[in-house]
Protein backbone atom coordinates (compact mmCIF):
# COMPACT_ATOMS: atom_id res chain seq x y z
CA UNK A 1 0.00 0.00 0.00
CA UNK A 2 2.93 2.25 0.93
CA UNK A 3 4.82 1.38 -2.20
CA UNK A 4 1.50 2.10 -4.26
CA UNK A 5 1.18 5.55 -2.18
CA UNK A 6 4.51 6.36 -3.25
CA UNK A 7 4.05 5.82 -6.91
CA UNK A 8 0.65 7.98 -6.64
CA UNK A 9 2.42 10.64 -4.64
CA UNK A 10 5.59 10.97 -6.82
CA UNK A 11 4.42 14.66 -8.10
CA UNK A 12 3.94 16.02 -4.67
CA UNK A 13 7.24 15.09 -3.35
CA UNK A 14 9.20 16.51 -6.55
CA UNK A 15 6.85 19.86 -5.39
CA UNK A 16 8.74 19.59 -1.62
CA UNK A 17 11.65 19.17 -3.35
CA UNK A 18 11.82 21.45 -5.52
CA UNK A 19 10.35 24.05 -2.67
CA UNK A 20 13.74 23.04 -0.90
CA UNK A 21 12.64 19.86 1.50
CA UNK A 22 15.93 17.25 1.37
CA UNK A 23 15.14 14.26 0.33
CA UNK A 24 16.09 12.97 4.42
CA UNK A 25 12.75 14.96 4.89
CA UNK A 26 10.52 13.60 2.17
CA UNK A 27 12.00 10.14 3.35
CA UNK A 28 11.20 11.03 6.95
CA UNK A 29 7.51 12.01 6.29
CA UNK A 30 6.80 8.63 4.64
CA UNK A 31 8.21 6.64 7.09
CA UNK A 32 6.24 8.45 9.76
CA UNK A 33 3.25 7.92 7.49
CA UNK A 34 3.80 4.37 7.49
CA UNK A 35 4.67 4.03 10.91
CA UNK A 36 0.75 5.58 11.78
CA UNK A 37 -0.33 3.03 9.19
CA UNK A 38 1.23 0.04 10.50
CA UNK A 39 0.40 0.97 14.44
CA UNK A 40 -3.18 1.13 13.74
CA UNK A 41 -3.03 -2.45 11.89
CA UNK A 42 -0.90 -3.66 14.25
CA UNK A 43 -3.33 -2.48 17.33
CA UNK A 44 -6.46 -3.77 15.38
CA UNK A 45 -4.50 -6.70 14.93
CA UNK A 46 -4.16 -7.38 18.60
CA UNK A 47 -7.84 -5.92 19.07
CA UNK A 48 -9.67 -8.35 16.10
CA UNK A 49 -6.90 -11.37 17.92
CA UNK A 50 -8.01 -11.23 21.23
CA UNK A 51 -11.71 -11.16 19.88
CA UNK A 52 -11.62 -13.89 17.69
CA UNK A 53 -9.63 -15.74 20.38
CA UNK A 54 -12.61 -14.93 22.61
CA UNK A 55 -15.07 -15.90 20.10
CA UNK A 56 -13.36 -19.25 19.49
CA UNK A 57 -13.02 -20.50 22.93
CA UNK A 58 -16.79 -19.54 23.54
CA UNK A 59 -17.73 -21.82 20.59
CA UNK A 60 -15.75 -24.62 21.81
CA UNK A 61 -17.02 -28.01 23.83
CA UNK A 62 -15.94 -27.63 27.30
CA UNK A 63 -13.46 -30.59 27.27
CA UNK A 64 -11.57 -29.17 24.25
CA UNK A 65 -11.33 -25.76 25.87
CA UNK A 66 -8.98 -27.54 28.89
CA UNK A 67 -7.32 -28.91 26.37
CA UNK A 68 -6.16 -25.46 24.35
CA UNK A 69 -5.00 -22.10 25.60
CA UNK A 70 -5.43 -19.43 24.04
CA UNK A 71 -3.18 -16.72 25.34
CA UNK A 72 -1.33 -13.64 23.77
CA UNK A 73 1.92 -14.20 25.31
CA UNK A 74 4.12 -11.49 25.62
CA UNK A 75 6.90 -12.36 23.42
CA UNK A 76 4.73 -13.51 20.42
CA UNK A 77 3.12 -9.42 21.18
CA UNK A 78 7.28 -8.91 21.26
CA UNK A 79 7.83 -10.44 17.70
CA UNK A 80 4.56 -8.66 16.51
CA UNK A 81 5.80 -5.37 17.41
CA UNK A 82 9.24 -6.11 15.79
CA UNK A 83 6.92 -7.01 12.57
CA UNK A 84 5.06 -4.27 12.75
CA UNK A 85 8.06 -1.37 12.89
CA UNK A 86 10.41 -3.12 10.55
CA UNK A 87 7.58 -3.28 8.06
CA UNK A 88 6.72 0.14 8.82
CA UNK A 89 9.88 1.42 8.51
CA UNK A 90 11.50 -0.89 4.93
CA UNK A 91 7.65 0.22 3.54
CA UNK A 92 8.55 3.80 4.28
CA UNK A 93 11.72 4.21 2.74
CA UNK A 94 10.22 2.41 0.14
CA UNK A 95 7.81 4.23 -0.62
CA UNK A 96 10.33 7.24 -0.87
CA UNK A 97 12.63 5.84 -2.99
CA UNK A 98 9.82 5.01 -4.98
CA UNK A 99 8.85 9.02 -5.10
CA UNK A 100 11.96 10.03 -5.93
CA UNK A 101 12.40 7.71 -8.53
CA UNK A 102 13.42 9.33 -12.59
CA UNK A 103 14.41 12.76 -11.34
CA UNK A 104 12.27 15.53 -10.62
CA UNK A 105 11.68 17.20 -13.65
CA UNK A 106 9.40 14.43 -15.17
CA UNK A 107 7.43 13.83 -11.65
CA UNK A 108 6.39 17.81 -11.47
CA UNK A 109 5.11 17.53 -15.68
CA UNK A 110 3.34 14.40 -14.45
CA UNK A 111 5.27 12.00 -16.58
CA UNK A 112 3.20 9.65 -18.80
CA UNK A 113 4.30 6.33 -20.18
CA UNK A 114 3.86 5.76 -23.66
CA UNK A 115 0.53 4.84 -23.49
CA UNK A 116 -0.53 7.95 -21.96
CA UNK A 117 -0.78 6.21 -18.75
CA UNK A 118 0.84 7.66 -15.49
CA UNK A 119 4.31 6.82 -15.16
CA UNK A 120 4.22 4.03 -12.85
CA UNK A 121 1.00 2.24 -13.54
CA UNK A 122 2.41 -1.17 -14.07
CA UNK A 123 4.04 -1.15 -11.05
CA UNK A 124 0.88 -0.34 -9.29
CA UNK A 125 -1.01 -2.82 -10.81
CA UNK A 126 2.11 -5.48 -9.78
CA UNK A 127 1.06 -4.40 -6.35
CA UNK A 128 -2.22 -4.01 -6.79
CA UNK A 129 -1.94 -8.00 -8.03
CA UNK A 130 0.41 -8.90 -5.27
CA UNK A 131 -2.17 -7.49 -2.46
CA UNK A 132 -4.89 -9.27 -4.22
CA UNK A 133 -3.05 -12.60 -4.38
CA UNK A 134 -1.90 -12.21 -0.37
CA UNK A 135 -5.46 -11.51 0.54
CA UNK A 136 -6.49 -14.44 -1.62
CA UNK A 137 -3.88 -16.68 0.41
CA UNK A 138 -4.97 -15.19 3.87
CA UNK A 139 -8.70 -15.65 3.31
CA UNK A 140 -8.03 -19.45 2.08
CA UNK A 141 -5.67 -20.02 5.02
CA UNK A 142 -8.73 -18.70 7.25
CA UNK A 143 -11.05 -20.64 6.27
CA UNK A 144 -9.15 -23.84 6.50
CA UNK A 145 -8.47 -23.26 10.44
CA UNK A 146 -12.77 -22.51 10.42
CA UNK A 147 -12.73 -25.72 8.99
CA UNK A 148 -10.77 -27.43 11.39
CA UNK A 149 -12.00 -26.08 14.58
CA UNK A 150 -15.49 -27.09 13.26
CA UNK A 151 -14.03 -30.31 12.89
CA UNK A 152 -12.91 -30.30 16.34
CA UNK A 153 -16.29 -30.07 17.73
CA UNK A 154 -17.78 -32.88 15.61
CA UNK A 155 -17.33 -36.66 16.67
CA UNK A 156 -14.09 -38.19 15.91
CA UNK A 157 -15.45 -41.15 13.80
CA UNK A 158 -14.61 -43.55 16.24
CA UNK A 159 -15.83 -44.78 19.91
CA UNK A 160 -13.25 -43.18 21.84
CA UNK A 161 -13.80 -44.43 25.42
CA UNK A 162 -12.72 -47.44 26.61
CA UNK A 163 -9.12 -46.70 24.84
CA UNK A 164 -5.66 -46.77 26.33
CA UNK A 165 -2.93 -45.24 25.24
CA UNK A 166 1.05 -44.73 26.64
CA UNK A 167 4.34 -44.53 25.01
CA UNK A 168 7.23 -47.77 25.59
CA UNK A 169 10.76 -46.41 25.38
CA UNK A 170 13.01 -49.06 25.29
CA UNK A 171 16.37 -49.48 27.01
CA UNK A 172 19.47 -48.29 25.14
CA UNK A 173 21.09 -51.97 25.31
CA UNK A 174 22.87 -54.04 23.08
CA UNK A 175 19.81 -56.21 23.05
CA UNK A 176 17.44 -53.71 21.75
CA UNK A 177 20.07 -51.52 19.18
CA UNK A 178 18.51 -52.88 15.83
CA UNK A 179 15.64 -51.70 13.95
CA UNK A 180 14.52 -55.16 13.77
CA UNK A 181 15.00 -56.07 16.86
CA UNK A 182 12.83 -53.42 18.66
CA UNK A 183 10.32 -53.89 15.32
CA UNK A 184 10.09 -57.60 16.91
CA UNK A 185 9.07 -56.41 20.38
CA UNK A 186 6.61 -54.32 19.33
CA UNK A 187 4.90 -57.35 17.33
CA UNK A 188 5.26 -59.36 20.37
CA UNK A 189 3.80 -56.57 22.62
CA UNK A 190 0.92 -56.53 20.70
CA UNK A 191 0.30 -60.71 19.92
Amino acid sequence: LMLARGAAHRQEAAIRASLGASRLRVARQAVVESLLLAGAGGALGIFAGTWARDLVAASLPVHLRQDFRFDLAPPALAVLGGLVLGTAVVAGIASAWVSWRGGLVPALRGAHDRDGRPAGGRLRACLVGFQIATAAMVLVTTGLMIKGVLRLQQPPGFDPSNVLTMEINLPESDRYADPASRHRFFEELLA
